[in-house]
């Protein structure tokens, strides 16, 4: 069972992080990667935010 003071981490079929949901009122913040694994952009998502922050590399 999945607290409110437990990270979770989801990695897709490439054995990537794909996604981080953080404690709390933490949010999630999910990234996206090139085709050669380089991680690409980092989207950060508030738990109550009306839209979410991005930072691309």
């Amino acid at each position: 069972m999945v607290g409110s003071n437990t990270t979770t981490y989801a990695w897709d079929y490439e054995n990537r992080l794909s996604s981080v949901t953080l404690p709390g009122s933490g949010g999630t913040v999910s990234f996206a990667y090139d085709p050669f694994g380089r991680r690409i952009k980092k989207v950060r998502v508030p738990e109550q935010a009306s839209s979410p922050t991005t930072m691309s590399t």
